[in-house]
This record gives C-alpha cells, sequence and structure tokens, in this order.
C-alpha cells in the first residue's frame, strides 16, 4: 500500500466484531506483547488488546510488504513505539489508539504523528476537576462554560486533542498536559513558553469516528491531507487477517 509524505492514513479497527476471536490473532504477536496480554485480568479486555496489536502488526505489514509476525519495533524514551531502523525511506511513522470498542491507527511517511480516540463517559469523569488540574486556565474556562450537557463532549474534545499531540511528540502523559494549549476552533498548538514554539510545527485535528466517540490526530509539518479507511471484517475468519474497505467519510 502506498502513502505519500503529504498523506496521513487513519484506520478505524471495530474491536466489538473481533471480541471472542482473540486467540486467532495471539499468534501474530511477538513474545513481549504475549506476555503483556497474559496480565490481563478480564477476557475482555485481553482480547481488545491482542486484536488492536495485531491490527497495528496486519495494516503495517501491507505498507512495508512484510509479514506482520516479522515487524520489529523499537521503543522511545517513554515507550512510543516505533519501527526499526533500517526500512524503507522517508521512514513509516505510527501511533495506535484504543478506548473500549474502538481502535485507531495513524500511519504517516516522514513525519510524526500521533492519534487518540476516546468514548464519551458523561458520568464518570469528574471533567470539570480534571481539566482545572491538568489544562490550562483557557481549556479549564471552556469546559466550565458549556452548558451541562456538553461539558463532557467538550472536554474529552480537548483531551483528545492533547493526548493526541503528546502522543505525537512521544512524550506521553510523562509530560505536563499545560505547558501548551489547544482550540477548539483551530489546529495549531500553544506553548506557555514562546521559546518553545520556535521551531516547531503540529496542527490538530477532529474527527468522529463513531457514535460516542471523539478522537484527534496530530501531525508534524504542514498540515496533510487525510484518508480514512476502516478495516474490514476478515474473509476467512480461520486466519487472522483483515480485509481491505474502502476510505469512509468521517464527521
Amino acid at each position: 500500500m502506498v502513502i505519500e509524505r503529504n498523506q496521513v492514513h487513519v484506520w478505524e479497527v471495530s474491536l466489538a466484531k473481533s471480541l471472542g476471536q482473540g486467540n486467532r490473532f495471539f499468534e501474530i504477536l511477538n513474545d513481549a506483547e504475549k506476555e503483556r496480554a497474559a496480565r490481563f485480568y478480564f477476557r475482555k479486555d485481553r482480547d481488545r488488546f491482542v486484536i488492536a496489536r495485531a491490527s497495528l502488526r496486519l495494516i503495517l505489514s501491507r505498507y512495508l510488504n512484510e509479514s506482520p509476525d516479522r515487524i520489529e519495533f523499537c521503543y522511545g524514551a517513554n515507550g512510543k513505539p516505533e519501527l526499526e531502523a533500517g526500512g524503507i525511506e522517508p521512514r513509516l511513522h505510527f501511533n495506535l489508539s484504543h478506548s473500549y470498542d474502538v481502535a485507531l491507527l495513524a500511519v504517516a511517511r516522514g513525519r510524526r504523528v500521533g492519534v487518540d480516540v476516546e468514548k464519551i463517559l458523561p458520568q464518570m469523569v469528574d471533567n470539570l476537576g480534571v481539566a482545572g488540574n491538568l489544562f490550562t486556565p483557557v481549556e479549564t474556562e471552556l469546559v466550565r462554560s458549556a452548558p451541562a450537557e456538553n461539558q463532557a463532549d467538550v472536554f474529552y474534545r480537548l483531551w483528545t486533542r492533547k493526548e493526541a499531540f503528546l502522543k505525537g511528540t512521544g512524550e506521553g502523559l510523562s509530560a505536563s498536559l499545560d505547558h501548551f494549549e489547544v482550540s477548539l476552533e483551530e489546529a495549531g498548538i500553544r506553548f506557555s513558553d514562546p521559546l518553545k514554539s520556535e521551531g516547531t510545527s503540529w496542527s490538530v485535528h477532529e474527527f468522529r469516528p463513531c457514535p460516542g466517540y471523539v478522537a484527534a490526530i496530530a501531525s508534524e509539518g504542514i498540515p496533510p491531507s487525510f484518508s480514512f479507511f476502516r478495516a474490514g471484517e476478515p474473509k476467512d475468519r480461520s486466519e487472522p487477517t483483515l480485509s481491505l474497505a474502502l476510505p469512509f467519510p468521517v464527521s
């Protein structure tokens, strides 16, 4: 599968459709991934992890022309997985996120990329309290000023934008969420330290992969064009493969 430098491909994988079939995908994983899967207490959580991680390998194999079980990863200082050096250039970058029954994979060439997807849980998170502790004052006020029925939606829109950026840079949640600011209207990133912004060029784009979820993609450099794909059901349910689906529209 071909991807140009000005593109970002975004793949959606339905984990719900494959729950209970984790064993079909298990053998694609390497030993470290299998050990990690074994640590999950609940079978559903284990299957979600296995299917998401195996789907990552299956989709990347299309770009790399490599068997999915032979793809090798290395890890950054904060645990972000990357492809081992020595592959095709410009280097292929990717990032995976999953929440409940949805997994998203962003793939880019020659630019870092981050993705985050979250299920909106209006009753399970103290949205305003978390925002007050972790967000900038401007972001916290966006949550506070939203109508009560929309506060959770605004919170998760901001959270996914911030998380996608930190995943893209490789910092993850080891970095402070309030040293930079995102907007619900603009794609750019603003840093509290102006010097931090020099030479930094990232954009963040929001979309809704399916009802009840919100997602964001952060990409380095000039804003790219996006292509969205939905990984289809296996044609042969005895084999751990994913069929290539047509691009799908997102809101």
